[in-house]
């Protein structure tokens, strides 16, 4: 073969860029080579242009692998491998070297380095046990408009991490219009216990397509079907537990630095923990050993920013503890299953997403004896997480565990606070947060939360304080257990609601526990709680110009060690907190239902429950719209504080407004159709007679109202000197008074007369 041209000859950019695509010389800027086009008499600095055209893997200076030969030689500087279309084998098999000589193809750190194609472009290894590209140095790599495939990083050693199934760089990597396709990271299994030694640890696997020392920048890209599996732990004598399994990130991506998403694709990768050890020899009785942890089904960073980008069907895997017993108690025994977060990203730090979707992405606890934890179906960050103008769809953190409490957040979960801003979140499953858990402050502001389930917090979940403001919760599902909170929202801490609606959300415990738990002919019983069928805090709730409307809580009994009531808790159909403050707000058609036992048959019976509105120590209630409530009383309250307010029927026959002992304190200008609430103000009405409500409905502003109608008793009854309830604005913002005199109720009437 003839001797190729010097380097310094070879496809300068000064001496032969003009045969070059433009296109090729777009993405070149991709690399810090413009200073070489500026600088032409800098030799020295002046990239590399390769231009690749030979299918077939060899050295020759054409090939895919000769280029990257003569890449390697170049003393530092920049390169450019231009890759004409066509399918690149890599076909060179042998024993692994890091020489570029067989196997992968080895860059051996000497500059930057660009790698284009300049139509189809595939890339494809054969070899088993190999990737495609491992860049030895921490200079930058670029893949631009290339397909990438069948990467099968492996190792013998279970103690040496295996990364980087396609790609493995020491440095910066960015993927510009490039596939990155079936490609694996494969760790292997610990070694076996011996007579001198102890079950070995799993292998540990990190990107099952590309990791990277230094950040990862991924445009207008797709990364599908890659996985990282981490080993299974050796096996070893019974209840040593030793033989862990092995820990799994990045299905598609892992670094300690940053990865950016711009524009891209990442779907069905898979970050895969090891299980862990089984007793020998088979057959003995022993626990074995915990499963390996799984982190981001698509990607493992410190920080991660997503824009425009779609992750779907993505999961994050816990290895599966190797073996369960139950105790005659029915207590499960044995080692847990590995943890598992974000089954499409995970981050030790801060996140980022805007205009992005993520769909039926997986966090999936490994089967074991008790729950150990998963965060995060779709996102699990460590940090804080802001998210704006996206979607969250189907996506699951679950748990094998067989108690309760062991997932968190069906699409985030967040080490820090949590900030949403016009999304839409749907569907998601998760035990704390059906949608999103939160350590830290939750905000969502002009978000939308549908059909989320969880055990706690529906559609929210937060350990410190939520701020709602413009936002929509509706048909979110708690199903109850115990201590189960906030059909829709559940906030450790103070919430604040703000021109919002919750609507159709609810707790039950779907099919009745029964018959309940018997020894000896003696049967018992616990209380399964529900509180809050919209929103439950552990402080205080404020909730003003919003809609609260078709909650409801349904509580019940479950076998337990101790005996208790007949029926369980059931309490605040809509609202459940120490203290609540409404103002200018409706709350309709909330209800509560107990349910228990008939000690004389022990079958299952049920009856109406305690707060079918609101379930609180002291509330104060201003210009609150409150009707057509379902349980034993309305309002479940120690203290009250009421101005303006309308209370209108509750059912069924002989359900009250309040509490007979609730300690009233009225601001005057109350409507209520029975005296249980102990109105005694300056005009209070205590009437049977209709008000003459309209339906729930869009009446302007953000949120249905019931608008009272023509004749109505609520119409022009506060007098303009009471400043205090005849001044600001009604739950649509318009102002108050629009006539002679101010309305009792949410809504301020437009132009009708009064009854």
């Amino acid at each position: 073969m003839p001797r190729p041209r010097t380097l310094d000859r070879l496809r300068t950019p000064h001496r032969r860029s003009r045969v070059l695509p433009a296109a090729v010389l777009l993405w070149s800027g991709l690399l810090p080579i413009a200073a070489a086009h500026a600088d032409v008499g800098g030799a020295s600095a002046a990239p590399v242009i390769i231009v690749v055209s030979d299918t077939t893997d060899g050295h020759g200076w054409r090939s895919l692998r000769g280029a990257v030969d003569l890449f390697n030689a170049s003393s530092g500087r920049p390169g450019l491998i231009v890759v004409s279309p066509g399918e690149y084998d890599l076909t060179a098999c042998g024993a692994p070297d890091d020489a570029n000589r067989t196997g992968d193809l080895d860059l051996l750190g000497h500059g930057p380095l660009t790698i284009v194609g300049a139509g189809h472009v595939k890339v494809k290894q054969t070899c088993p046990g190999e990737r495609v590209v491992d860049d030895h140095g921490a200079n930058a790599l670029t893949l631009a408009n290339v397909t990438i495939t069948g990467g099968d990083a492996t190792s013998t050693d279970p103690a040496i991490p295996v990364t980087g199934g396609a790609v493995r760089a020491a440095g910066a990597v960015t993927l510009f219009a490039a596939t990155i396709r079936g490609n694996r990271a494969r760790a292997p299994k610990g070694a076996d216990a011996t007579a001198t030694t102890t079950a070995q640890v799993g292998g540990a696997a990190h990107g099952g397509a590309v990791a990277a020392g230094g950040p990862v920048v991924v445009y207008a890209s797709t990364v599908s079907a890659n996985t990282a599996s981490a080993g299974a732990g050796g096996n070893e004598p019974a209840n040593d537990a030793k033989g862990l399994g092995g820990a799994a990130s990045g299905g598609a991506i892992a670094t300690t630095s940053s990865v950016r998403l711009i524009g891209s694709t990442l779907s069905g990768n898979q970050a895969l923990g090891g299980a862990g050890s089984t007793p020998q020899p088979p057959g003995v009785f022993g626990f074995g050993a915990a499963g390996g942890s799984a982190r981001g089904g698509a990607v493992d960073a410190q920080t991660v920013s997503v824009r425009d980008s779609t992750l779907g069907s993505n999961n994050a895997v816990g290895g599966d503890s190797a073996f369960i017993l139950f105790s005659m108690a029915g207590n499960p025994l044995g080692r847990p299953g590995g943890t598992s977060g974000g089954g499409a990203i995970a981050a030790s730090g801060p996140v980022t997403v805007s205009g992005s979707t993520f769909h039926a992405d997986t966090a999936f606890e490994g089967a074991g004896a008790f729950p150990v934890g998963s965060h995060g179906g779709a996102i699990v960050s460590a940090g804080a997480a802001s998210v704006s103008n996206s979607t969250f769809d189907a996506n699951v953190a679950n748990r094998h565990g067989f108690s309760a409490g062991g997932s968190f957040g069906g699409g985030i979960s967040t080490g820090a606070g949590l900030r949403l801003t016009h999304d839409t979140l749907t569907n998601n499953v998760g035990e704390n947060g059906g949608a999103v858990h939160a350590a830290g402050p939750l905000t969502a502001h002009a978000d939308t939360f549908r059909g989320n389930q969880a055990t706690k917090g529906g559609a929210a979940h937060t350990d410190s304080t939520a701020t709602v403001s413009n936002a929509s919760f509706s048909d979110n599902h708690v199903t109850v257990t115990e201590g189960s909170a906030g059909g829709g929202l559940y906030a450790a801490g103070a919430v604040l609601v703000t021109r919002s609606s919750f609507s159709g959300n609810h707790l039950d415990h779907g099919n009745p526990s029964f018959p309940p738990l018997c020894h000896f002919g003696i049967c018992f019983f616990g209380d399964i709680g529900a509180h809050g069928g919209a929103v439950a805090s552990g402080a205080a709730i404020g909730a003003t110009e919003s809609t609260f409307s078709d909650n409801s809580v349904q509580g019940g009994l479950t076998p337990s060690p101790a005996p208790t009531q007949l029926f369980g808790t059931a309490t605040g159909g809509a609202l459940a907190a120490p203290t609540i403050v409404v103002a200018d707000s409706t709350i309709t058609g909330n209800g509560s239902v107990q349910e228990g036992v008939d000690p004389s048959t022990f079958k299952f019976i049920s009856g109406p429950g305690l707060g079918a509105a609101l379930d609180v120590n002291a509330a104060t209630l201003t210009h609150v719209t409150l009707t057509d409530s379902s349980g034993l009383n309305a309002i479940n309250a120690s203290t009250l504080t009421i101005g303006g307010t309308v209370l209108r029927d509750v059912a069924p026959v002989g359900g009250t407004e309040c509490l007979p002992t609730v300690a009233t304190t009225s601001e005057g200008y109350n409507f209520s159709d029975d005296a249980s609430c102990r109105l005694t103000g300056v005009h209070d009405i205590v009437t049977t007679a209709d008000p003459l409500l309209g339906p729930l409905a869009e009446n302007g502003g953000p949120t249905r109202t019931r608008l009272p109608a023509a004749g109505s008793l609520l119409v022009n009854v506060i007098p303009t000197s009471d400043t205090a309830l005849c001044s600001g604005t009604d739950q649509r913002g318009i102002s108050r008074p629009q006539g002679p005199a101010c309305d009792v109720g949410s809504v301020e009437v437009v132009g009708i007369a009064s009854g």
